[in-house]
Order: C-alpha cells, then sequence, then structure tokens
C-alpha cells in the first residue's frame, strides 16, 4: 500500500513538471508572436499604414515580453497613428521610447522615435521642443548608403 502512494507521488510530480513545460513553451511562443506582429507592421509600414495600425492594435500589450517590445510597439503605433492622421494628444509615450532608444545602438528606431517625437510636438504646437526633438536624431551610420527614407508619408534623403 505505501508503495502504490510513492509511486501516486511521482506521477502528479511528473504530470506537475510536464505541464508546467508545455505552459512555459505557450507562454514563449505568445511573446514570439507579437515579436513577429510588430515585425509584420513595421514592413508594411509605409505602403499600408492602416493595415500595419489594425496589427498594432490587435497585440495585447501582455505580450509584449521586452522592454524593447514595449518600446517598439509605442513607437510603431504612434507612427502609424501619425501616418493615418489620428491626432495624439500627448508626447509622453513616444518621449518614453525615444529615451528607451536613446540608450541603445538601434540607430534607425532612435531615429524614427525623435523624428516622431517631433512630429507629436509639432502638431501640439510646442514648435521648440518639435525642434529640439528632430535636431536630436541621430545621423545614418558611417558608410551607410544614401537612401529615399518615407517618415510620415513624406520623402526624405538620409
Amino acid at each position: 500500500m505505501l508503495d502504490f502512494t510513492i509511486n501516486q507521488c511521482k506521477m502528479s510530480r511528473l504530470q506537475t513538471l510536464i505541464t508546467t513545460f508545455i505552459l512555459a513553451i505557450v507562454v514563449a511562443a505568445c511573446g514570439g508572436m507579437a515579436d513577429r506582429r510588430l515585425a509584420e507592421a513595421e514592413e508594411i509600414m509605409d505602403n499600408a499604414p492602416d493595415s500595419a495600425l489594425v496589427i498594432i492594435q490587435s497585440i495585447r500589450p501582455s505580450d509584449l515580453r521586452s522592454e524593447r517590445s514595449r518600446a517598439l510597439h509605442s513607437l510603431l503605433i504612434t507612427q502609424a497613428q501619425s501616418k493615418n492622421y489620428i491626432p495624439i494628444p500627448s508626447d509622453s509615450i513616444i518621449r518614453q521610447t525615444a529615451e528607451y532608444f536613446d540608450g541603445t545602438s538601434d540607430t534607425r528606431h532612435r531615429m524614427l522615435a525623435h523624428y516622431y517625437l517631433g512630429d507629436v510636438r509639432l502638431e501640439l504646437k510646442s514648435y521648440a521642443p518639435a525642434l529640439t526633438a528632430h535636431f536630436e536624431a541621430p545621423p545614418p551610420p558611417p558608410g551607410a548608403p544614401r537612401q529615399i527614407i518615407s517618415i510620415a508619408g513624406r520623402g526624405g534623403e538620409f
């Protein structure tokens, strides 16, 4: 009888271990899915900002596992709102996003964050802070090919 109880306890522990392992895989897959959807939205942003906005809005904040994912989500939602002419009532979110990317080596996203920070401030009629934000955008990395980029529906060469 005691032997049966010990075997039951071992089986219960094994079931708990397997369940925990499967749950960890599911949670990791959900985080990866959010990152894939962010990448998809970023890829179509210039040609279909309305579709990009739908994708970004479908991502639950709880699915954004890393600080980088949360910052990228904030940047992309600001970018999509700007490109879709949706008023942005405050610069607080994009300001925090710019501060995050300032602490990284991600020059592209840092440039975009500062551009949209300036764009939002311009829309809010905060002209001097808007200029400051635009000037704080980093230049392209040395040796980068000159490209035409589209920011907020406007083309520009950098």
